[in-house]
């Protein structure tokens, strides 16, 4: 029997979109190919897409989805902006957030449902920004240029994804939907949360206050995703593959305040406390080894043996030379993995620990003075990898064994911010007694003080105004550069805990 086409079934799936739906083909998480499965929030979502009204107009010119992560925007998108082209002379648009790049996550999607549905494949054709059907329909990707299609009319669906990042600050997105005059026209929003001034959180405050019939938003509430226990729910994540381990292994890796942002959808907020107090002070409290004998009379580790089964890291954050506040810090930081007394719940015996070695700041940071200490962690802990901030280093790098200049993107911030709040949260990072040590006692303030910003496209860590957080830069560069290499003992596949 031949294969049904598309052209087969039209009437069906433009009558019925969540039957379109489960025609489609998808890539599923285990790597098979098969229909789509949809939760009830997510068939929900597209029936309110493809209500109508009695002349066959759309009952909402717009619909919004504000959705945590990982909870299958792109891929109702990519549905969305199949099914309306279904119907000839529908021209649709998906809106990239850079400049540059025209093709985003939602048009991988639908090309990647095109691919998998043999029924589509043989009447799409895919090109390189552009979609056509043998029936005249087109879908095209667009970068957000002010310009790129001015005068285009919008005649089936305008696609935005995550319209709080884009680079041009949506006006590219507000040129395209005021060409959205077409009776068959629609506009489409999917997003995650973000800051309370964003044109994302409009969509929301306008729904909450002034209702309208020709809008459709659907904004996830964190109490709607948690359970009885308060946590983030599997069972109510609107993507029915959504596991509770990969939950908690995200809120473990994230901590509170991203997981927040990004798998129970709150709003972003600026000023939040990076570290607990009680997780900041568990820090400062080590005894460095002495080699002395215990009760049971055997010697214990000595200070040497135990900085040379270490993988140490450096980390430099220098100062500016105009800036009052500033210091120019170094932290040497080691790492190691340490075997449990008792096995984890999982069965793993082994716990990748990080010490604060050396930690010191100047406040100017010559570059004799910062060589002459670099050349002190060297004799006591051997070679090893530096990370210093691309700020003022240049003279640095060339001159100091190991170094590498590191540029603090957010991007990179993010992740060594990432993996410092997690071994400081598993209270996996230790150093010496901070009312002893004037440098530690500094660091320890620092770290009190160390805030996080939420309210952005990538979270920003530091803190605001002129407090100084240089401290806090260097032991997090120094914990990234002692993570980079295995671990000098125990299991190689202990590397896998930092998953970095």
């Amino acid at each position: 029997m031949a294969t049904a086409t598309a052209t087969d079934k039209i009437e069906l799936w433009r009558g019925d979109i969540i039957a379109f739906a489960r025609d489609l083909r998808v890539r599923r998480p285990d790597g098979t190919i098969g229909p789509i499965v949809l939760s009830p929030r997510q068939e929900r979502a597209l029936l309110a897409f493809a209500a109508r009204k009695a002349d066959g107009t759309p009952a909402h010119k717009t619909t919004c989805l504000l959705w945590p992560k990982r909870s299958g925007k792109s891929l109702l998108a990519a549905i969305c902006i199949l099914w309306i082209s279904l119907w000839p002379g529908r021209d649709s648009y998906i809106l990239a957030n850079s400049r540059e790049q025209a093709r985003g996550v939602i048009f991988g999607q639908v090309q990647a449902l095109i691919d998998h549905t043999p029924s589509l494949k043989r009447s799409w054709r895919v090109l390189r920004n552009e979609i056509r059907t043998s029936w005249g329909t087109t879908i095209a990707a667009i970068p957000c240029k002010v310009g790129t299609r001015a005068g285009t009319a919008v005649t089936g669906l305008l696609v935005s994804d995550e319209l709080w990042a884009a680079q041009d600050g949506g006006a590219t997105f507000d040129l395209m939907a005021a060409q959205t005059e077409a009776a068959t026209s629609q506009i489409l929003v999917t997003s995650q949360t973000s800051s309370r001034t964003s044109r994302v959180y409009k969509f929301h405050d306008d729904n909450t206050k002034r209702p309208a019939e020709h809008r459709w938003v659907d904004y996830i509430k964190p109490d709607e995703l948690r359970g009885s226990d308060g946590r983030c729910d599997a069972a109510k994540h609107p993507n029915p593959f959504v596991t509770q381990t990969f939950l908690d292994e995200q809120l473990a890796e994230l901590g509170g305040h991203v997981f927040d942002k990004f798998f129970l959808n709150e709003w972003g907020s600026s000023g939040l406390a990076m570290f607990k107090p009680d997780d900041v002070e568990a820090i400062f409290n080590w005894k460095a080894p002495t080699g002395k004998r215990g009760s049971n009379g055997e010697r214990g580790e000595s200070w040497r043996e135990f900085a040379r089964s270490l993988d140490v890291g450096g980390g430099l954050d220098r100062s500016h030379p105009t800036a009052e506040q500033d210091e120019a810090a170094w932290t040497y930081t080691g790492r190691r993995a340490e075997e449990l007394d008792e096995p984890e719940p999982d069965g793993w015996r082994w716990r990748v620990m990080f010490y604060i070695l050396r930690h010191t700041a100047f406040l100017r940071g010559t570059e004799g003075e910062l060589i002459a200490e670099h050349l002190k962690a060297e004799r006591a802990f051997g070679t090893f990898t530096s990370f210093l901030e691309a700020y003022e280093t240049g003279d640095l790098v060339t001159r100091i064994s190991g170094a590498e200049t590191v540029w603090p993107s957010t991007q990179r911030q993010h992740e060594i911010y990432t993996l410092l709040g997690r071994v400081v949260r598993e209270r996996r990072l230790l150093a010496g007694n901070a009312e002893l040590d004037p440098e530690l006692k500094k660091l320890r303030a620092q770290l009190y003080e160390f805030e996080i910003d939420t309210s952005r496209a990538i979270p920003r860590y530091g803190k605001s105004g002129t407090a100084a957080d240089d401290r806090v830069y260097s032991l997090a560069w120094s914990v990234a550069a002692a993570n980079v290499t295995q671990v000098a003992t125990g299991p190689r596949a202990v590397a896998k805990a930092e998953g970095m």
